[in-house]
């Protein structure tokens, strides 16, 4: 037999376990609901990617649907990341060895003057295999975005195997996948079941032209990018589509800004970039995140800028 201080004790502990076990429980259902109210508010999941000199920290697989793909570039140059869809039955190594280090060896040669573009164009023909570019697919990504700075891209993705790369070139004229910017990503069957955001502005481009809102107040925005028709049929211009969003400082002009752009830019960048979406096959939409302070920014379409590529604006 227990003690009339035992017993009480007793009935203390009990009551206590049972307040436990009634708290526990109502905060898994407030989990369980905060959960389901995410889902039902349709919002993409946030992939975080960490950009440095020169690396990708960043998951190996994502889930399948709209995701919101933010990018933290912790380095000292610009980086990017463009994503390809692999063909079936191709590897990252396939397309790192076969595809990747080509192209590098050509444009370098043709950069030094060793050789001019048409031979070089000849010679991949001849390296590279039949896969690349006509089965791969390129799928958007982050832009360019400077040192210390946040970009935020979101896209819609389907299960496969891709790669992702910087083509950002250094100051020494080396891509920066090749320093180690390249690594295999896998979209799984999961999907996220998000919804597209809601945007509060737009862009179309299509044939190497952009119409964009010239009318831009500072805040946050989100940017419906719509990409329309290639300006041209050759199968290597699907990867020449690629916006990018410039702050530029009083004595940058936006001349300065094109003669500097090419399809592989060599640092260092005269504006800071603070993103935008990479190339993306026709009828494809990218919704871009960005807060934007006063001052002077342009959009810049494309490697290298012509006529109708560049669009200067001003934040009030």
């Amino acid at each position: 037999m227990l003690s009339n201080s035992a017993e009480s004790f007793r009935h203390k502990l009990c009551n206590h376990a049972i307040f436990t076990l009634v708290l526990l429980a109502a905060v898994l259902v407030s989990c369980q609901s905060s959960s389901d109210n995410a889902n039902e508010n349709g919002k993409p999941p946030v992939v975080e990617i960490t950009a440095v000199d020169y690396a990708f920290s960043s998951p190996d697989t994502v889930q399948s649907g709209w995701v919101t793909l933010q990018m933290t570039n912790k380095g000292k140059e610009h980086h990017l990341f463009v994503i390809t869809e692999l063909p079936e039955g191709i590897t990252y190594a396939d397309f790192h060895n076969k595809v990747a280090v080509p192209l590098d060896s050509m444009r370098t040669l043709v950069r030094k003057g060793a050789i001019d573009t048409t031979t070089a164009q000849k010679k991949l023909a001849r390296m590279i295999p039949d896969w690349f570019p006509k089965e791969t697919k390129p799928i958007g990504g982050v832009s360019l975005t400077a040192p210390g700075r946040t970009a935020k891209t979101t896209l819609k993705l389907k299960p496969g195997n891709y790669v992702m790369e910087c083509y950002v070139r250094t100051e020494e004229g080396r891509f920066h996948f090749l320093r180690g910017m390249e690594k295999p990503l896998v979209v799984t069957k999961d999907s996220t079941e998000a919804l597209a955001p809601q945007a509060d502005m737009s862009i179309s481009l299509s044939k190497g032209q952009m119409k964009a809102d010239t009318l831009v107040s500072p805040g946050s925005h989100t940017i419906a990018v719509h990409f329309g028709k290639k300006a041209k049929t050759d199968p290597l211009y699907l990867y020449n589509q690629h916006l990018h969003l410039a702050r530029l400082e009083n004595e940058t002009s936006p001349e300065e800004l094109a003669d500097w752009m090419k399809w592989d830019p060599v640092m260092p960048s005269p504006v800071d970039f603070i993103g935008g979406p990479q190339s993306m096959l026709d009828g494809n939409t990218a919704y871009m995140h960005v807060d934007l302070t006063p001052g002077r920014y342009a959009w810049v379409l494309g490697n290298p800028p012509k006529e109708g590529d560049i669009q200067p604006f001003i934040v009030n």
